[in-house]
């Protein structure tokens, strides 16, 4: 049996071509930027409302953020799955997946 040896310049050369052929839908960049925006300014709208003191277990605040942050993170989990199991999922998304994970 005869072993194969990638060439890793050859890998990204074929890489760099393959990406630069992609065209890329400007309707999913939009809409994406709207939202981190959106975020953006709703973080800022708490960071001014919060009272900025430390925060103790007992308050609901630290329970709901254990909550959403356990919700999150069995999101990208289910991602990560997905990601990894598919290898024919275009390019476009598999870039956009990784990019917000």
């Amino acid at each position: 049996m005869t072993k194969v040896r990638l060439d890793p310049c050859r890998v990204f050369d074929d890489y760099v071509e393959l990406t630069a052929r992609i065209q890329y839908n400007p309707t999913t960049f939009a809409v994406m930027a709207i939202l981190v925006i959106t975020a953006a300014g709703l973080t800022a709208k708490g960071w001014e409302a919060s009272p900025h003191e430390a925060g103790t277990t007992q308050d609901a605040d630290f329970w709901f953020l254990l909550q959403s942050s356990l919700m999150q993170i069995s999101g990208m989990v289910l991602v990560l799955f997905s990601l990894a199991r598919d290898p024919n999922m275009r390019l476009q998304s598999r870039l956009w997946s990784w990019w917000f994970l």
